[in-house]
């Protein structure tokens, strides 16, 4: 890796990183404290891969992360091959039907920009989406590979697994029916709320949505 662009919003957050953290420090990485979808917006297909760590789009700013436009601009940022992901709660033991209706959203709106769009499920739903082929054999292409780590290899994760895992979830959400995301109809935050209603209760709840 030659070089790591960390963009993060908050400079609070980079500050504290760099006070109780070492890898921002690290020489490969340049941290930018900016809205991300601004640099994307005017970078030019530099990125071999770019990781949206965000939680769930249960904010209208958070959503801006999920939506069609945003995949957009990742697709122009990024190299010919180059990856993309972005993840949801994890539905490997559980999949309600709020969750089934956000996952499929994400997973519609990802398929309206790339060729190819797989789902990883562990701690999170991870959803990755390239132009080009991709595999989620991640022991086995590792194995081949021969990159040595402690916990990404046969011993820790079951290729045989996670593919059904992983068929299970496109089963239930691979439905060309379910809306697209984007700025103007948001609806992946929309979902979301009605996901924490559902979990929570709605008795006293008062919502006002601003678009």
């Amino acid at each position: 890796v030659n070089q790591i662009d960390y963009l993060e919003i908050n400079p609070w957050l980079v500050s504290a990183e760099e006070l109780f953290g070492e890898n921002i420090r690290h020489p490969s990485v340049r941290v930018i404290t900016m809205d991300a979808r601004k640099w994307i917006r005017k970078s030019p297909p530099v990125y071999d891969a770019i990781i949206v760590n965000t939680p769930d789009p249960s904010s209208a700013q958070i959503n801006r992360y999920y939506t069609l436009e945003f995949f957009l601009q990742v697709n122009r940022a990024l190299k010919p091959g180059g990856i993309f992901s972005i993840s949801l709660s994890s539905t490997v033991n559980y999949m309600s039907n709020e969750a089934k209706k956000i996952n499929g959203v994400v997973y519609q709106t990802l398929k309206e920009v790339f060729n190819q769009v797989e789902v990883i499920p562990g701690e999170r739903n991870y959803y990755i989406a390239s132009q080009e082929g991709i595999s989620i054999e991640i022991s086995n292409l590792i194995a081949i590979a021969g990159i040595e780590n402690e916990y990404v290899n046969p011993y820790y994760i079951d290729d045989d697994m996670l593919q059904q895992s992983n068929r299970q979830i496109l089963a239930e959400i691979a439905d060309k029916s379910y809306a697209i995301n984007t700025d103007l109809k948001p609806q992946a935050y929309f979902l979301q709320i009605r996901y924490w209603l559902n979990i929570y209760g709605h008795k006293g709840w008062i919502i006002a949505v601003l678009i």
